[in-house]
């Protein structure tokens, strides 16, 4: 893009890798985004809180529900001004105003309240500490290679999650819950936001470049014909939209739920901490390394062959769980519903741009992602509603099991992904009408 400030030169963006700056702008957004930094470590936050104050667990942790309900309300209208502006700035304006609310808590929260709207206002503001600004990033960049280079970046979530918490522990345990907060800032400040302004480039098109670094010539380079793809009120007007959003909201409030909620399960079965330690570690370990496979094998097979094969494992494994105590098969059951929560930002990214396309690619994705944020929020409570009402987590797993069943099937039914292309063409010749079928 003529005039845009640069840092490092355009040379890097071809080679020895194409689009490698690209692809660390997303894999650092990933690593720290909203749930390894925050989700994961803010349970130490909430325990030295209990220490220093008289604030309840339970209206603390409602901090977490604010943070998650207001990201899902800002999330659509953010992904409609990364397609407007591009990533890089609105990104990295987004992260700068999250650091800031995060790192100034501790001045202004004399009352629990505080915390909420301070969670809030993260929230709203600092909605771009989240997956599709960085998964946006790659689906722009490859076209052949996108389902693994979408695997690459979402990867490295899981990363996060092994590292970061750690680090968070340690800063609590040193300064408290208020170095606990400014240290929120200081990373998302000094090592996200500079690697998103420094290598973040919204196209390969505005570079003089294709996807896949593809050859170039006059004809088929055109820095200033509108992305491919549809609106977001054109795609909302399509069935696959909606099995996709539907989808993705009932996977993640089976997955999450019983991510949440494995620890208590396996405790109320007899299972030592450490031993359901090492289940959860199974768990993690296969969401990481699934992604890299799924990315790869979208690439190669029809995706929603890809999300059915995969939730019918999620099924298995809540089959398992309910059927099998707490022997090898508990095990078995985490990797299959670890490889089902890897495969669920995978999906979004890929379906999106391929169904859809890159044009309306931020708001079409920001609102299923909506979809997944209501999942996560419902599910883990719902279900430990279930296990006090019952006295058991038996019952809703096995409806889990149907849940997953429903999910697959739902996804096989999305058809091809250029079932939508005609209305690609009437967008960039608009006296040309299209419905969406």
């Amino acid at each position: 893009m003529a005039g845009e400030l640069r840092f490092v030169p355009d040379s890097w963006y071809q080679k020895p890798i194409f689009g490698l700056p690209v692809l660390a702008a997303g894999f650092m957004g990933m690593f720290g985004n909203v749930g390894p930094l925050i989700y994961a470590s803010f349970a130490f936050i909430v325990q030295d809180l209990q220490r220093t104050t008289d604030w309840a667990r339970s209206d603390l942790t409602l901090a977490i529900s604010f943070l998650t309900f207001f990201t899902a309300v800002a999330q659509p209208g953010f992904g409609a001004i990364v397609d407007r502006f591009g990533v890089r700035w609105p990104t990295a304006i987004s992260l700068l105003l999250m650091a800031a609310i995060l790192a100034t808590i501790p001045i202004f929260a004399t009352e629990v309240w505080h915390l909420w709207l301070g969670f809030a206002l993260a929230a709203v503001l600092g909605v771009a500490n989240n997956t599709m600004s960085f998964i946006r990033l790659a689906a722009a960049w490859f076209d052949r290679k996108r389902g693994l280079m979408i695997g690459i970046v979402a990867s490295a979530t899981g990363l996060g999650l092994a590292i970061l918490p750690r680090i968070t522990a340690e800063v609590i345990n040193e300064f408290g819950w208020k170095g606990g907060f400014v240290w929120y800032g200081i990373y998302i400040a000094f090592v996200t936001v500079p690697v998103v302004v420094l290598f973040a480039r919204d196209h390969p098109r505005d570079l003089g470049l294709l996807p896949d670094g593809d050859p170039t010539t006059e004809d088929n380079i055109d820095t200033h014909q509108p992305l491919s793809g549809i609106t977001l009120a054109q795609a909302l007007r399509t069935r696959v939209f909606w099995v996709l959003a539907a989808g993705i909201l009932l996977a993640s409030f089976a997955l999450w739920g019983i991510t949440n909620q494995l620890a208590l399960l396996l405790g109320d079965r007899g299972m030592s901490a450490v031993d359901a330690a090492q289940v959860a570690t199974a768990l993690g370990l296969s969401m990481a390394a699934s992604r890299l496979i799924i990315g790869w094998t979208l690439d190669r097979v029809f995706a929603p062959l890809v999300a059915m094969v995969i939730f019918l494992g999620s099924a298995a494994g809540f089959w398992l769980l309910a059927t099998g105590g707490t022997g090898w098969g508990v095990y078995f059951a985490a990797a299959l519903l670890g490889t089902g929560l890897g495969a669920e930002i995978e999906l979004i990214g890929f379906m999106v741009s391929r169904y859809f396309g890159l044009r309306a690619f931020g708001a079409i994705y920001g609102s299923v992602f909506v979809g997944f944020l209501v999942g996560t929020a419902g599910g883990p409570y719902l279900l430990s509603k279930a296990q006090e009402l019952l006295g058991t987590y038996d019952e809703a797993l096995f409806i889990m099991v149907g849940v997953m069943v429903l999910v697959a099937l739902m996804f096989v039914t999305m058809g091809r992904y250029d079932r939508y292309h005609d209305l690609f063409e009437a967008e960039r010749h608009p006296n040309e009408k299209a419905e969406a079928p």
